[in-house]
């Protein structure tokens, strides 16, 4: 699981209790017991422009006075780069295009970024002229201290205090077992718990000798939440990982029935045909493949997608 969809999933599911805490000013003024998220790719210029897709953006209600529609945009980046801010623009001004009702952005780095939380701005400048200067939020989460965060009744902190400063912390594998005690404590189901344990499983990382010293303090009575999210957490992404290898296994097989058809048909085939089935990683596809094959004339009238 990659950054995108790590983190895509972590805020469909924790979006107010992230909002509350970073943006309290924000969340004050929304309704989020019922967002409604844009699973949408935004085009450039519909129907033939080039895709882009935001990492999150949920449609919302205000609070006060007369109900108002908004949306809010959240991108996550590894690091920040000097093409942030027009990315942003352009992704503003295509939700405002697509959707015409106000956006509210912002941006969460993992590491870098200039302070924890601030603004940041893309400004067009016509002959020494400012013509345009948009604004969005951003939170950069390596500027944060880990320790003030994990001991927070909100358990989102102590998952995100993995990637927050640990520079000045005198014990790491004491606070590594405070997250994931924090996590083990709070209310959140089973689900929730996982992604919240993830964080620390895959940004806070030990070497070797230090894991071995977490794998012994886990023994410890007062870690029982600790060991209960980490033996959990194993337990998960092994079943995933047996999962992944049924649904591979599937596809495979289906691929090898599709060749085989496939040459029984035509003969010997090419190794661009060979290849292009080797690429197709949906079922669905590979079953309509294998009905083809039973009306098409030439490899031509496959229509091979790729």
């Amino acid at each position: 699981m990659g950054h995108d969809q790590r983190f895509k999933e972590l805020l469909r599911l924790f979006l107010q209790p992230f909002l509350e805490f970073f943006f309290p000013d924000i969340e004050r003024q929304l309704d989020l017991s019922k967002p409604e998220f844009m699973d949408k790719e935004l085009f450039e210029d519909p129907p033939d422009g080039a895709a882009r897709i935001a990492d999150l953006v949920a449609r919302v209600r205000t609070r006060d006075g007369e109900p108002e529609l908004l949306l809010i945009h959240i991108e996550v980046q590894a690091d920040r780069r000097k093409e942030i801010p027009e990315r942003m623009f352009d992704y503003y001004t295509l939700l405002r295009r697509t959707y015409r009702v106000p956006v509210v952005p912002l941006v969460i780095y993992l590491r870098g970024g200039d302070e924890s939380l601030t603004h940041e701005a893309y400004q067009d400048r016509v002959l020494g002229i400012a013509t345009l200067t948009f604004r969005y939020h951003c939170l950069a989460l390596a500027h944060l201290d880990a320790e003030q965060h994990v001991d927070n009744e909100e358990a989102l902190l102590a998952g995100l205090a993995a990637l927050m400063d640990r520079s000045r912390v005198a014990k790491p594998l004491q606070l590594r077992l405070s997250m994931l005690n924090r996590i083990g404590k709070s209310a959140y189901d089973r689900h929730r718990k996982f992604l919240l344990t993830n964080l620390v499983e895959v940004y806070f990382e030990l070497g070797d000798n230090e894991a071995e010293r977490f794998r012994e303090a886990l023994a410890q009575p007062e870690f029982k939440e600790a060991k209960e999210m980490a033996t959990s957490h194993v337990d998960k992404i092994l079943e995933e990982g047996r999962q992944e290898g049924r649904s591979e296994g599937l596809l495979q097989g289906k691929r090898e029935t599709l060749l085989n058809q496939l040459s029984k048909r035509f003969g010997t085939l090419p190794d661009e045909v060979v290849k292009r089935v080797g690429e197709v990683t949906s079922v669905e596809i590979l079953d309509a493949l294998l009905e083809r094959v039973l009306e098409a004339s030439t490899l031509e009238e496959m229509d091979f997608p790729g």
